[in-house]
């Protein structure tokens, strides 16, 4: 019988807000819930947890009772070892589910002192690169294996985190990968599985186990991604006997796994891959979403890789290369323009990443990036670019921006020489001598001529961003006086426009150039204002010569 009923209190963090319940007696075990979860997600399995622990159910932070705050994945487990120092908690029991198994695999990881054995429960730790219709498509597959109950259970935590917080929250975790942590985990590691989860297949719990030196595999039968609420029974059976055992995993288990896969381990993964064929058969022929034929397009071949870098507590979305390249060389990065994501600096990139380092990062507010208090202005949004490479390691770059993106290189460039290589200025914006109204005409000009799928990539851009943020950031740059900074730009510099573009005519393209030290212009014949993504394989050329040449020459205007 459960000790009572859970008492709900809150602890503040800092700026950050994290509720969680607490029931039963005895030693400590945290128990973290998945993406669009909360703790109630575990109250089929109280009754029996609480006869043996003091049972912690914490909301993690944007979720639950701890919502309406911006997730970041790579904080959330440093947020639970505060939490921990903050209720006296010096070593703990931690069962994590799903994102939540994520998040106390890491923290397992990088924090070993604190914590006593480790339930991994369907987790997303491992990476398997599937494309966003197949991961919504599985989604859906998930639901005949829940409860009624569930499912508004479910429902109402979804809602209560709201739809854009939620695919933030999915992509970090699709982005992430657990892979070269998992080897520092000390505890005892339960890992637990549904048979018939089609959101992670049980072939990823079973490589995970085989990454884990002290590790057990258990596989539920005909449970889905929920286990603890789908055979709540079975799931706490299981867990309790790892948990109160005195040799958990069994000698003979830690001794095949700490060398690896085991066989036994080995042979559910064969197992499960074949029960699992004609799923997977049946999901790589869904239906070709539009979104889904634009992520084929512009990440053909898999040359690129979406991760999360924490900036000044935000986090910050970027694309970049799957491999180093071969030889080194210089490092880019590329700043997207107004209101956009870097998605449309993908085309460029995919070319780029085959010689070099390249980083296309979401801008603070925009794409998949946090959400900053307050709309960033010209100069913010270049520190915030200077810290992340601070962050990742650049020392000096090759910066790449177009439209509203060059004056934020403009801005890094001037204020920050030595981190500077080289600049390129794609389509330069806003030409001085034109006003707001003229800028709107030209836009409109512009919009036939770019290609179509361009537009289909903006138009979620937008919606995420919001008018407001759109707005204000439109005001700052019709602020920003790009003209004033060209002169002060000490790094070889080269402009680049499109011939058909009338956002940025010729005439403003050779005098921003003129302005530069060390400028020069190069014009792409029939490119319109996104030459990144409309004419990448001829910029991509273009720049690469720029970037071979000698840092001395200065080629005519």
């Amino acid at each position: 019988m459960a000790v009572g009923r859970p008492v709900r209190d809150v602890l503040q963090i800092d700026s950050v807000r994290i509720s969680y319940q607490r029931v039963g007696t005895g030693p400590p075990l945290v128990l973290v819930h998945g993406l669009a979860g909360s703790g109630r997600w575990w109250r089929h399995n109280l009754r029996a947890l609480t006869r043996r622990f003091t049972v912690y159910i914490v909301d993690l932070v944007g979720f639950g009772s701890s919502g309406h705050q911006e997730f970041l994945l790579d904080a959330a487990s440093g947020y639970l070892v505060r939490w921990m120092d903050h209720l006296g908690i010096e070593r703990a029991s931690f069962i994590g589910h799903s994102m939540g198994g994520y998040v106390v695999g890491e923290l397992a990881a990088d924090h070993p002192d604190r914590v006593d054995r480790l339930v991994l429960v369907d987790a997303a730790a491992l990476p398997f690169h599937w494309r966003y219709p197949r991961h919504l498509l599985n989604v859906l597959r998930a639901v005949p294996y829940m409860p009624p109950r569930f499912l508004l259970v479910a429902a109402w935590d979804s809602l209560r985190a709201g739809p854009i917080p939620l695919m933030r929250a999915a992509r970090q975790i699709l982005a992430s990968d657990l892979t070269r942590k998992l080897g520092r985990i000390e505890a005892p590691t339960l890992v637990v599985w549904g048979s018939h989860d089609p959101l992670i297949p049980v072939e990823i719990g079973a490589r995970l186990a085989g990454r884990v030196r002290n590790a057990r595999f258990e596989v539920i039968e005909r449970a889905g991604h929920n286990p603890m609420w789908e055979r709540s029974e079975d799931f706490d059976r299981i867990v309790l006997g790892f948990l109160t055992s005195p040799d958990p995993v069994g000698a003979s288990a830690i001794e095949s796994i700490s060398s690896g896969p085991s066989t036994a381990v080995q042979q559910v993964a064969d197992i499960a891959s074949a029960a699992s064929a004609p799923l997977r058969r049946a999901a790589a022929q869904p239906a070709r979403f539009a979104v889904g034929a634009v992520d084929e397009l512009r990440e053909r071949q898999e040359r690129l890789i979406k991760r999360y870098v924490s900036v000044d507590g935000l986090s910050i979305h970027v694309r970049t290369g799957r491999h180093p390249p071969a030889s080194p060389g210089p490092v880019f990065i590329l700043v997207h323009g107004f209101v956009i994501s870097s998605r449309y600096m993908v085309p460029t990139a995919v070319r780029l990443v085959r010689r070099y380092r390249v980083y296309a990062p979401d801008l603070p507010g925009f794409g998949w990036s946090s959400k900053p208090d307050h709309v960033l202005d010209v100069r913010e949004l270049a520190g915030v670019v200077v810290r992340f490479m601070d962050t990742v390691g650049i020392e000096r770059a090759v910066l790449l921006g177009n439209s509203f993106g060059c004056q934020v290189v403009a801005d890094l460039a001037v204020r920050h020489p030595d981190r500077v290589d080289r600049v390129v200025l794609v389509g330069p914006t806003f030409d001085p001598q034109a006003g707001l109204l003229r800028h709107i005409g030209r836009l409109v000009l512009d919009a036939p001529r770019e290609n179509l799928l361009l537009w289909l990539l903006h138009v979620p851009d937008y919606v995420l961003a919001g008018p407001r943020r759109a707005l204000v950031t439109l005001r700052y740059a019709l602020r920003d006086r790009i003209e004033t900074k060209l002169p002060r730009i000490a790094a070889p510099t080269l402009v680049v426009r499109g011939d058909w573009d009338p956002i940025v005519p010729r005439r403003w393209a050779a005098e921003a150039a003129a302005l530069l030290p060390r400028g020069r212009l190069a014009e792409i014949p029939r490119g319109a204002h996104a030459v990144n993504y409309s004419a990448a394989d001829q910029l991509a050329a273009i720049v690469e010569g720029f970037v071979a040449e000698d840092d001395g020459a200065r080629a005519p205007h």
